[in-house]
Order: structure tokens, then C-alpha cells, then sequence
């Protein structure tokens, strides 16, 4: 349970998982009860006047990368972040219940320099009359193979675009992978809860996986491969989720 007293005030986006609850007096609401679900439907909690949802698709997959011989340099670009959609539903605009389909995440390039492949959509139906919310998945980021080095950039992955909410955002687009002769890869987009996999640079011989999305719907970023023809994998992107902030009186 949080309790926020006096003038606080917060920058930027507060996250709460659990309750929050007022102490003061006046025809204001009881409490509000936040969630993220990541799997499972949503039914609303008994006094739920209004309900605020985020809906995010996933992130798309990074790129993988491979050197053709032991004198090169490659790396894939970062994938799509996912899109959110956001509403504020009544009661009677969700009904009874909200059927919630979420997003996978792309998964990541092969080691032979393969595409990340793109992320799912995640949707939200509620049973009342209320819009159908959709958060876009992003797409995934283009990998690289090749024989010597190049500078030429590596596109990162697009982020999805998102439908159904008075609010909709795309997600960040993925960062571009350079395979010069210290190959960099490509950071994954953000999506609304944050940023993507980590681009990788390596300045040693050898090959380095691209990291996976943490957080809801961020991108995976690209692997990156220096002189050596085993080659790497891209990062996964991360599952889509629903953030709920329910309103209670």
C-alpha cells in the first residue's frame, strides 16, 4: 500500500504496483488499485468507478550478425519498441470483464546474420461498450553478414504504432548497427516502460549476443561479431503487457 501525503509531486511516470489509498475526507475516490497483468484477463475490482489502461504491444527482435572470414567486422541493428494504446474506461464501458490477447516478443537474428523477426499486438476487448485498445508490435531489426569490414549502417527494427486509445503512442524505433572494424550493434527501441536491449560495441576479437528487451514491449538489441566466423545471435524482444489503474469509491 502507498500513501502520498502533502503536495507531492512527481516528475516523469509513476508506476505503481498495488494500492494506493487517501486519507482525506470529501466525495473523492476510496483508493486506486494499479496492476500490470502479463498474462490472464481483467475483471474489475468491486467499486471501480473509472479504470485507466496502457495497453503495449512487443518488441521486436535485434539483429544477428556473422563475419565471413577472420578479418571483418558485423552487427545487427536494434529492434521495434511495441506501441501503447491509453484509455480511461467507466464501468459500464468495460462491463463485466476484459478479455486481454498479449504480444510476444520477437525473437533474434540467427547467428548467420539472420533478421530479428517481428513483435505480437497486444489487445484489449472489453465486454461493455468501450473501444477495443490495440498496442502494435515492433518490427524486427535487419541482421548483417559480410567479409571485410563496412560502414554501411544496419536499419534498426520500427516501432509499432498502437489504435483504440484517446492517447496512442508508437514505440522507439531500434538503433542502427555499424560493422566497421570495431563493430557496434544497435540498442533496441524503447517502449513506455523503457529503453530497449543494450547495443554492444567490440573491440576484441570474438562475438557477443545481443541483449534481450527487460522491460514491457522494448526491443531486442543487435549481436556484434568481430573477426570471427562463428557468429552471434540477436537479443529478444520483450513480451507485450496491460498496465491497470483502477479508480475506486
Amino acid at each position: 500500500m502507498a500513501k502520498l501525503k502533502g503536495g507531492t509531486r512527481v516528475y516523469g511516470n509513476l508506476i505503481v504496483d498495488g494500492t494506493i489509498t487517501s486519507s482525506g475526507g470529501g466525495g473523492g475516490f476510496s483508493s486506486i488499485n494499479t496492476q500490470l497483468l502479463t498474462s490472464g484477463n481483467y475483471t474489475p475490482s468491486s467499486g471501480m468507478k473509472f479504470v485507466r489502461v496502457f495497453c503495449t504491444g512487443a518488441g521486436g527482435g535485434g539483429g544477428g550478425s556473422d563475419c565471413g572470414d577472420t578479418s571483418a567486422g558485423a552487427a545487427g541493428g536494434g529492434g521495434g519498441g511495441g506501441g501503447t494504446a491509453i484509455y480511461t474506461y467507466t464501468a459500464a464501458e468495460i462491463g463485466t470483464s476484459a478479455t486481454i490477447s498479449y504480444g510476444s516478443g520477437g525473437t533474434g537474428g540467427s547467428n548467420t546474420g539472420g533478421n530479428g523477426t517481428n513483435g505480437g499486438s497486444t489487445t484489449f476487448n472489453p465486454q461493455g461498450t468501450g473501444p477495443t485498445l490495440t498496442g502494435g508490435g515492433g518490427s524486427g531489426a535487419n541482421g548483417y553478414s559480410t567479409s571485410g569490414t563496412t560502414t554501411v549502417p544496419v536499419d534498426g527494427g520500427i516501432g509499432g504504432t498502437s489504435s483504440g486509445g484517446v492517447i496512442n503512442m508508437e514505440g522507439g524505433t531500434g538503433d542502427y548497427g555499424f560493422g566497421q572494424t570495431n563493430p557496434t550493434s544497435g540498442t533496441g527501441g524503447d517502449s513506455y516502460y523503457g529503453s530497449g536491449g543494450n547495443g554492444i560495441r567490440r573491440t576484441t576479437n570474438g562475438t557477443t549476443a545481443g541483449n534481450n528487451g527487460a522491460q514491457p514491449g522494448t526491443g531486442g538489441g543487435g549481436s556484434a561479431t568481430r573477426n570471427s566466423t562463428t557468429g552471434s545471435v540477436g537479443g529478444d524482444g520483450a513480451n507485450g503487457a496491460v498496465y491497470i489503474m483502477e479508480f475506486i469509491i
